[in-house]
Protein backbone atom coordinates (compact mmCIF):
# COMPACT_ATOMS: atom_id res chain seq x y z
CA UNK A 1 0.00 0.00 0.00
CA UNK A 2 1.61 3.60 -0.86
CA UNK A 3 1.88 6.57 1.90
CA UNK A 4 -0.01 8.89 1.40
CA UNK A 5 2.87 10.90 -0.41
CA UNK A 6 3.32 8.50 -2.97
CA UNK A 7 -0.52 8.51 -3.43
CA UNK A 8 -0.12 12.20 -4.42
CA UNK A 9 -1.05 13.55 -1.16
CA UNK A 10 2.25 14.74 0.41
CA UNK A 11 1.67 17.03 2.86
CA UNK A 12 -1.65 15.90 4.10
CA UNK A 13 -2.20 16.10 7.88
CA UNK A 14 -5.38 14.56 9.25
CA UNK A 15 -5.71 13.78 13.09
CA UNK A 16 -8.15 13.44 15.44
CA UNK A 17 -8.48 15.56 18.77
CA UNK A 18 -10.41 16.46 21.61
CA UNK A 19 -11.27 18.96 23.38
CA UNK A 20 -13.35 21.11 26.01
CA UNK A 21 -15.75 23.73 25.17
CA UNK A 22 -18.23 25.54 26.95
CA UNK A 23 -20.96 28.50 25.44
CA UNK A 24 -19.44 31.29 24.40
CA UNK A 25 -21.49 33.18 27.05
CA UNK A 26 -19.72 31.04 30.20
CA UNK A 27 -18.26 33.20 32.66
CA UNK A 28 -14.68 33.61 32.27
CA UNK A 29 -14.10 33.08 35.78
CA UNK A 30 -15.40 29.54 35.15
CA UNK A 31 -13.44 28.73 31.99
CA UNK A 32 -10.63 29.68 34.32
CA UNK A 33 -11.30 27.32 36.30
CA UNK A 34 -12.64 24.53 34.19
CA UNK A 35 -9.20 25.08 32.13
CA UNK A 36 -7.05 25.00 35.52
CA UNK A 37 -8.33 22.05 36.65
CA UNK A 38 -8.64 19.92 33.27
CA UNK A 39 -4.74 20.86 32.87
CA UNK A 40 -4.18 19.51 36.49
CA UNK A 41 -6.01 16.35 35.73
CA UNK A 42 -3.91 16.12 32.53
CA UNK A 43 -0.38 16.20 34.20
CA UNK A 44 -1.59 13.26 36.57
CA UNK A 45 1.08 10.58 35.17
CA UNK A 46 -1.81 7.86 35.58
CA UNK A 47 -4.25 10.00 32.97
CA UNK A 48 -1.36 10.77 31.09
CA UNK A 49 -0.48 6.99 31.07
CA UNK A 50 -3.61 5.70 30.29
CA UNK A 51 -3.83 8.31 27.32
CA UNK A 52 -1.36 7.37 25.73
CA UNK A 53 -1.99 3.48 26.57
CA UNK A 54 -5.21 4.78 24.07
CA UNK A 55 -2.76 5.87 21.19
CA UNK A 56 -3.38 9.63 22.31
CA UNK A 57 -0.89 12.17 23.00
CA UNK A 58 -1.70 14.55 26.26
CA UNK A 59 -1.02 18.48 25.15
CA UNK A 60 -3.50 20.35 26.61
CA UNK A 61 -3.06 23.99 26.28
CA UNK A 62 -5.04 27.15 27.77
CA UNK A 63 -8.33 28.80 26.65
CA UNK A 64 -6.52 31.19 23.92
CA UNK A 65 -4.43 28.68 22.57
CA UNK A 66 -7.16 26.37 22.04
CA UNK A 67 -9.24 28.63 20.39
CA UNK A 68 -6.29 29.74 18.15
CA UNK A 69 -5.84 26.01 17.06
CA UNK A 70 -9.83 25.79 16.68
CA UNK A 71 -9.46 28.73 13.79
CA UNK A 72 -6.87 27.50 11.97
CA UNK A 73 -8.44 23.59 11.82
CA UNK A 74 -11.39 24.97 10.52
CA UNK A 75 -10.08 27.25 8.11
CA UNK A 76 -8.08 23.87 6.89
CA UNK A 77 -11.00 21.70 6.46
CA UNK A 78 -13.20 24.77 5.38
CA UNK A 79 -11.14 24.98 2.41
CA UNK A 80 -11.05 20.89 1.77
CA UNK A 81 -14.53 21.02 1.82
CA UNK A 82 -15.44 23.63 -0.59
CA UNK A 83 -12.09 22.07 -3.07
CA UNK A 84 -14.28 19.05 -2.91
CA UNK A 85 -17.71 20.88 -3.27
CA UNK A 86 -19.22 19.09 -0.55
CA UNK A 87 -22.95 19.29 0.40
CA UNK A 88 -25.19 18.47 2.86
CA UNK A 89 -28.08 17.10 2.02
Amino acid sequence: MPTTAEAGLAGLDVSSWFGTVVPAKTPRQVVTQLSTQIAKAMREPDVQQRLMDLGVRPIGSNPEEFGEFLKKDRVKWDGVIRAANIRLD
